[in-house]
């Protein structure tokens, strides 16, 4: 069995006493996976295999994994392919943007970025990669590249034009795939040529040729044919004169054909096809069905052949008659597979937050392109105080009889399908989970289990075809609202009443199209589309809602607290009248939040509005009027009286208000901003350049309501960072410091927690001599543990101080931080 020990290459963050706090300004990079795994390279001494796009390895002697962590121990994400270079002993690791990493087996790296940073117009996707005569040879989309092993230098590169499906080589030769006409051949170049035309390269054989792999100096096997007819043949090409041509084995509908330490081996109908390392067929081993299934790969031959499949990875030992002995079993990397994190939800008793992937989308770029139906749908659960993912789906079986499409797929793939919006948690039973799908509708799900999948005929909403909800929400009266794609005959939003939600519930069968109220005042010109979000106004009776297509609508509506919806009144908003008389139509609304003093959030595609005064919205006035919005202003500090909007020309995605009620704001090009409370400060800016990040692009961002912890959800996956601002007391009567006592190596925060809000904190000696002072975030302060004068305080006991802000008591003892030097 493999031991499945991951790490996590990341600062170690500290320990803090009983809340989840931790020392400020620590990263924490969580392992991640993706659905299905996408290859597996065995070597001497480790397996390395990749799962959606994320790279591990398991040591076989030391009987561990490793998590190769973007930004620490490889230099980027999206990896498309593996190679092995058996004689220089490193892993390639080709990334989709045509980055390249070297991965030494003493553990080192080398970064190759220069056919990504190229100045290419034309596609630079790298297609193959062989090795031979201490190089790297990379076919690429534009031509090739030719790297020097030992000095990681490029030595030839040529920018043909043309596509190279693979390159390789001996002594004298380069050696590609060329097509002429319908014929796919294998051609020759002198390799001292100047190689600015592919007509530089003879063709030796004709074949409709799939894979090629190299035997030797001048012996090469490759696979033509499809289907039936694949077959592997050998080809002896010294020279373009000499080539010549012969069949070796049929290999049936082939799977995979790779090299291990002893010859070659085809996956193919027959089973395992053997072929020694002079290139002749010797043997074929016969699979069992269930190896069959598996893609299979291995270095050591029939001793340990490693499979996988959407199970995880697994290895057997194989005789020559097929006998199975199962070396491990199948399993999968301890990781999240929130690789796309497009929505995340607090948990009522905010103790956790839910994670969903991003479904379709028009300004996410994880999201479907194609707005396909049929992505399937991740939901996790993070837990705040043990800083753990666990899954919410995969689901377990439905109990109804019927199946849909999306349980069709379920069963096929493992995989609940149909498209991911958001998710709500129950407000009275957390095991319950409602999911709002592009396709299938609303689906109820308790302990893991599906009840029931709400399709179209089951709302008062027309549906142009399937059960497009884009989103759901619960108002401040318990009714939950579902808001949709429509055709446009009916309005986009319906409510299920508090007492039917009771019925949904726990017996959500019995729920009928009737039990829905249909928001008959929402503005007919609003057919809703996808990216839709609506949230209840704190303490009110309304709830606003922004419609994240091009030029969507932003809509106030109030249902004045009754069931009927004769009474509800509803405004569609011209624009966004700023504090300065300008009217604001930002093209994208994309996400909204409410700040703890009730403000409402607006962030789109210019930046971020705010709403001040709440008791506008839902008030029926003039047609078409604008919502009166404050545009947060940054001082430039340089000296002129000048400010600048906030983040104005940046697309917002997602915001969350942390304990101090600061903001943060995650954007589509330019990474996280932490802003003050009224916006018109950025405290940090958080990117690539200065955080474990990959990119710039960040989908989400949840604030923990207990600690100081932001989770970050990206393209590569998630990420926790733990800030400054930690919820305050009521009292000085639990504040604490950590670490302490403060050991000599240790050179990061000092942190004091526990302490009443903006608290005026005041660090002393023993003799009373100030050393250190500011106000706490929430209740937090940091210390660097230096002097005025910047230098490290001696050992010994100093005391924290600390009194209310705005008190005219004398500030008293909270409690003492221990210096050892």
């Amino acid at each position: 069995m493999i031991k499945r020990i991951f790490l996590l290459l990341a600062i170690v963050m500290g320990c803090a006493a009983a809340q989840a706090q931790h020392n400020p300004g620590s990263w924490k990079v969580f392992p991640m996976a993706g659905e299905y795994f996408d290859q597996i390279l065995d070597t001497p001494s480790k397996v390395f295999y990749l799962t959606g796009g994320s790279l591990y390895s398991y040591d076989k002697q030391a009987d561990e994994t490793i998590y190769y962590a973007p930004g620490e121990r490889i230099s980027d994400s999206g990896i498309s392919k593996l190679y092995y270079n058996e004689t220089a002993k490193y892993v390639m690791v080709v990334y989709s943007n045509s980055n390249v990493d070297l991965i030494y087996e003493n553990g080192n790296l080398v970064n190759l970025p220069e056919i990504k940073d190229a100045n290419i117009t034309t596609g630079k996707k790298i297609r193959d990669v062989s090795f031979r005569n201490n190089c790297a040879y990379l076919a690429t989309e534009f031509g090739f590249v030719i790297y020097d092993d030992t000095n990681h230098v490029v030595k030839e590169s040529a920018m043909i034009g043309t596509s190279f499906p693979t390159l390789l080589a001996n002594k004298d030769y380069l050696f590609t795939i060329i097509q002429q006409g319908s014929e796919y051949k294998f051609a020759c170049s002198p390799i001292a040529e100047r190689h600015n035309s592919i007509s530089k390269f003879t063709p030796l054989c004709g074949a409709y040729i799939k894979q090629v792999i190299q035997v030797d100096e001048n012996n090469f096997l490759f696979i033509s044919g499809d289907g039936a007819a694949a077959k592997v043949y050998r080809l002896i090409a010294s020279a373009p004169e000499s080539a010549t041509f012969v069949s070796v084995v049929a290999v049936p509908n082939y799977k995979s054909f790779f090299k291990h330490r002893d010859g070659f081996m085809v996956q193919c109908d027959n089973g395992l096809v053997m072929i020694n390392s002079k290139g002749e067929y010797t043997s074929t081993v016969p699979l069992t069905t269930a190896l069959k299934a598996l893609n299979l790969a291995t270095y050591e031959g029939l001793n340990r052949v490693w499979g996988y499949d959407k199970n995880g990875l697994m290895s057997v030992k194989l005789t020559p008659e097929g006998t199975v002995t199962v070396l491990s079993e199948a399993s999968r990397p301890d990781a999240s597979r929130q690789l796309a994190a497009g929505y995340s939800l607090p948990s009522p008793d905010g103790k956790s937050v839910y994670i969903t992937r991003i479904g379709m989308s028009e300004f996410h770029p994880g999201g479907d392109p194609n707005w396909s139906m049929h992505m399937p749908y991740i939901c996790e659960k993070y837990d705040w105080e043990n800083s753990t993912f666990t899954a919410v789906y995969p689901y377990g079986y439905t109990n109804k009889s019927g199946e849909s499409r999306a349980e069709q797929n379920k069963y096929k793939t493992g995989y609940f399908m149909g498209g991911p919006a958001n998710t709500l948690v129950d407000l009275e039973d957390p095991s319950v989970i409602y999911h709002a799908n592009q396709f299938e509708g609303l689906v109820v799900v308790k302990d893991r289990v599906i009840l029931r999948e709400l399709a179209a005929s089951c709302f008062p909403i027309s549906f142009s075809w399937g059960a497009r909800v884009e989103c759901i929400e619960f108002d401040q009266m318990g009714n939950l609202w579902i808001g949709a794609w429509t055709n446009g005959n009916t309005r986009p939003y319906c409510y299920l009443p508090k007492e039917k939600v009771a019925v949904l519930r726990t017996n959500p069968n019995a729920i009928v199209k009737a039990d829905f109220v249909s928001a008959s005042a929402w503005p007919a010109a609003d057919p809703g589309k996808i990216d839709m979000k609506i949230m209840a106004v704190p303490g009110t009776t309304k709830m606003f809602a922004i419609n994240g297509s091009w030029g969507g609508h932003t809509v106030g509506y109030d249902h004045k607290g009754t069931v009927s919806a004769s009474d509800d009144v509803a405004v569609d908003y011209k624009g966004y009248l700023d504090q300065d008389g300008n009217i604001n139509q930002p093209q994208r609304k994309c996400c909204l939040l409410a700040d703890h003093n009730g403000k409402i959030w607006i962030g789109t595609s210019s930046g971020v509005f705010v709403i001040d005064d709440i008791d506008q919205i839902g008030v029926k006035g003039a047609s078409g009027e604008n919502l009166n919005v404050i545009r947060p202003k940054v001082p430039r500090n340089d000296g002129t009286p000048y400010a600048d909007y906030l983040l104005a020309s940046e697309t917002v995605l997602w915001m969350a208000v942390d304990p101090s009620n600061r903001k943060w704001v995650a954007t589509l090009k330019s990474g996280v901003y932490l802003v003050s409370e009224d916006g018109t400060q950025i405290i940090s800016h958080f990117t690539k350049d200065n955080t474990p990040l990959v990119s710039n692009t960040v989908y989400t961002v949840s604030c923990d309501p207990n600690g100081n912890d932001v989770l970050l959800g990206t393209p590569e996956g998630m990420f926790l960072y733990s800030s400054t601002a930690a919820p305050a007391s009521d009292s000085y009567d639990n504040v604490y410091a950590y670490p302490n006592p403060v050991r000599p190596d240790y050179t990061g925060w000092i942190t004091v927690s526990g302490l009443m809000n903006n608290s005026l904190v005041k660090i002393a000696d023993m003799q009373g001599n100030v050393l250190a002072e500011g106000l706490s975030e929430g209740g937090m302060f940091v210390w660097d543990g230096c002097n005025r004068d910047g230098s490290r305080v001696k050992a010994g006991v100093y005391l924290v101080l600390a009194s209310e802000k705005n008190s005219t008591d004398p500030a008293g003892v909270v409690t003492k931080v221990v210096v050892i030097n």
